[in-house]
């Protein structure tokens, strides 16, 4: 403090008190310089502290217009960061222990004080509170430090103390509720932050936590309500906090806002009950025209054979010719309905998955097919087995296996299965040597009542290979062609090579 000048005011209506301080003070050290200004009063020290600052106050405590420890106070509180020295006429410890409680730095009594005890408690004092300042800072900036990572989160963070008003709370926070960071500190949360309906609930869950009569959640959904008046669902996650001695004195909660996401989950339940129930009502319908189409196709198909029957020689070949037409698409008809009522099935109705031995499948596919002599099917490999849907696979084989043969224009046709693990995935492959697909029409024949070839050639609803792409969809798999226009065509479907096949 070498050739420091110290501002000191000197509060005392005592002419000769005054005089002391201010020798003591200029013979104590050579090397530090004291300015004094004195005032006689309590009104008269506030007026300068008003207009001036000072490194060191001392305070008589008994002046004209107040008295006892009241002087402390109005002092202290005019200027909490200067240093306060009591000067007492009594030596009454409890008269300086109060002094010290309200503000004080030191008490010392008149008649005791040397000039060297007197500088010392000046020194001390401005040592004490610069030591404070310092250390005030430190924490001021680590709890800014600390308030810029609450504010940098992506939650709210909120602590609510023992009578449960806030003491703390983010920027998230703020901007969840709507109002400025002053406007929360210091509100009780309940009454000012939760819906009245949820209020009483949540105070109680609060107060159970601070009196430890309730273990921690691992999280709470609990309502906020913001300035606006909307409420927003928050999901919270409570932390007790304790002081030096454990004992509990707040609660940390952090809460994210899931309005929107509960929102969402109620609209797609919702959702799903409106699908479920079209998906039943399709299903039903599918049923009950199933029913109604098929009555009368079989009573045409009827009475088509009693009138071949029964007017067998007085209808001529031309008319035999219709006739058999008319039964023909009758029973394209009859199959048309079946291949929609299968494809509604798929992904609805599922059978007990059970391990099935894709080669043996496979074999008996080919014998229920029965190709004709001319076309030849061969399994180039051994194929895997899988746990599945027997019913499902067995739909997918005969399907593919069905197209090849019937659209065979070959006369020795040849048809091969294959398999080769791939990429976590079983691919096969089911190539012929017959017409081949045009390019353009790869994605069309997968889609209901498309085919490659024209109907009035070929019996076709147009329905298999849409149920083939819908399992194997179902399984997790992907399926498409490769093929030219005379060189024949290869179907190929990939299957996730797992223990067991999810359905999706």
């Amino acid at each position: 403090m070498d050739g420091k000048l110290i501002n000191i005011l000197l509060v005392e209506d005592d002419a000769s008190v005054c005089c002391f301080v201010n020798q003591a003070l200029s013979d104590c050290s050579k090397s530090v310089e004291f300015d004094i200004e004195t005032a006689k009063d309590l009104s008269g020290a506030i007026e300068l502290l008003n207009c001036k600052s000072f490194e060191v106050i001392l305070l008589d405590p008994e002046l004209p217009d107040s008295s006892g420890i009241d002087a402390v106070k109005q002092v202290h509180s005019l200027n909490p960061y200067t240093p306060v020295i009591v000067m007492t006429e009594s030596a009454d410890e409890e008269i300086g222990l109060q002094a010290i409680k309200n503000g004080a730095d030191d008490c010392l009594v008149k008649g005791r004080i040397s000039g060297d005890v007197l500088a010392r408690s000046v020194h001390y004092a401005i040592e004490r509170n610069k030591e404070r300042m310092r250390v005030e800072k430190v924490l001021r900036d680590e709890r800014n430090r600390a308030q810029d990572y609450l504010d940098v989160a992506g939650v709210i963070l909120v602590v609510i103390d023992n009578d449960q008003k806030v003491s703390l709370i983010n920027r998230k926070g703020c901007e969840i509720l709507g109002y400025r960071e002053k406007q929360i500190i210091g509100k009780d949360w309940c009454d000012n932050f939760v819906p009245e309906k949820a209020r009483s609930k949540v105070k109680l869950i609060i107060s159970s936590l601070l009196k430890g009569q309730l273990e921690l959640f691992e999280h709470v959904e609990n309502p906020v309500l913001t300035k606006s008046g909307e409420q927003r669902i928050v999901a919270w996650h409570n932390t007790i906090l304790h002081d030096e001695k454990s004992r509990i004195e707040a609660i940390l909660s952090s809460g994210e806002d899931i309005t929107e996401r509960k929102r969402t989950e109620q609209q797609k339940t919702e959702l799903l009950e409106q699908v479920e129930n079209i998906n039943q009502e399709l299903q039903d319908f599918a049923y009950v025209v199933s029913h109604d189409l098929k009555v009368p196709l079989r009573g045409i198909k009827t009475l088509v054979e009693w009138l071949a029957t029964d007017y067998a020689d007085k209808i001529d070949r031309d008319g035999k010719e219709k006739m058999a037409l008319l039964t023909a698409r009758v029973d394209q008809m009859h199959n048309l309905i079946d291949g929609v009522l299968q494809y509604s099935r798929v992904g609805r109705i599922h059978e007990e998955q059970t391990q099935v031995n894709l080669s043996e499948l496979v074999s008996e596919v080919i014998e229920t097919i029965g190709p004709d002599e001319n076309i030849e099917i061969e399994v180039e490999n051994e194929l895997p087995t899988i746990l599945c849907e027997q019913t499902r696979i067995t739909q997918v084989f005969q399907n593919l296996l069905s197209n090849a043969i019937k659209y065979m224009d070959k006369p020795k046709g040849q048809v091969k299965v294959g398999c080769m693990e791939e990429y976590g995935y079983w691919k096969f492959s089911i190539a012929d040597n017959g017409p081949g697909i045009q390019s353009g029409n790869f994605e069309n024949i997968f889609q209901i009542f498309q085919t490659s070839a024209p109907q009035d050639r070929f019996e076709s609803t147009g329905i298999g290979l849409t149920v083939v792409k819908k399992i194997i969809e179902m399984y997790g798999g992907t399926i498409w062609v490769e093929s030219e226009v005379g060189n024949g065509s290869t179907f190929f479907f990939t299957l996730p090579r797992e223990k067991e096949v999810a359905i999706k």
